[in-house]
């Protein structure tokens, strides 16, 4: 049972047609979907992030899950859905950091960076655990850009070093419990995502002194 407040909101938000549909999204199969490591697995990649199947999958990197691999995710140049889940943990290259396995609907930041940011930049990740943000983030920021990755919660740290030593050749912005001072003064792009400690997904996005978070509801393609 979804809480009145979320359902009232979310079912004014998208409209009848469009509220029926996610609705019915819940008896449905979830869908799997992992986001390729770009620094570890070679393979070719489209222009953008909304290159949609001209990225081919990489099958010859990633054996383990080859037969699995479908379309390519529209809104994340180096993701792809599953046909179903396989045993993860039994492949070596998930522990190596080779991909990293994310619903497709978080990736959508992997386009916000892309058109928003074009240079550059230092990023702060507020709420990053258990990382799966921050790794896209960093294969999408353009070279030469430092993120800070931080998390509030001691007890979900640990994940979040795990995900981000695995796929990184040197990481340099972990935080933990971040000062409000040192916050304050990352102005340049600061994401925060607190939807593990709570109802639905907010996100808020600054470049900058310019707020983008209005500017985020993105006309993605049908999945299905």
């Amino acid at each position: 049972m979804l809480p009145k407040d979320f359902s009232d909101y979310t079912a004014t938000l998208f409209g009848d047609a469009r509220w029926q549909r996610y609705l019915a999204s819940f008896d449905e199969p979830t869908p799997i979907s992992i986001r390729v490591n770009p620094f570890k697995v070679a393979y070719h990649r489209a222009d953008d992030a909304m290159g949609g199947n001209a990225c081919k999958p990489p099958t010859s990197s990633l054996p383990a899950i080859a037969p699995l691999l479908g379309r390519n995710v529209p809104w994340c140049r180096d993701a792809w859905w599953l046909s179903s889940r396989p045993q993860f943990t039994l492949d070596p290259l998930l522990h190596a950091g080779a991909y990293y396995v994310q619903e497709a609907g978080s990736m959508f930041l992997d386009t916000v960076l892309r058109q928003y940011v074009t240079s550059p930049i230092t990023m702060l990740d507020l709420c990053a655990a258990p990382g799966g943000k921050s790794t896209l983030a960093r294969a999408a920021l353009p070279p030469g850009s430092l993120l800070f990755s931080n998390e509030p919660d001691k007890r979900r740290a640990n994940i979040l070093t795990e995900n981000l030593i695995k796929p990184a050749k040197v990481v340099k912005g972990l935080l933990i419990n971040a000062h409000k001072a040192f916050i304050q003064s990352l102005d340049r792009f600061r994401l925060c995502d607190p939807s593990a400690e709570s109802v639905g997904i907010e996100v808020l996005v600054k470049v900058g002194s310019k707020d983008i978070t209005d500017h985020l509801c993105l006309k993605l393609p049908n999945p299905r």
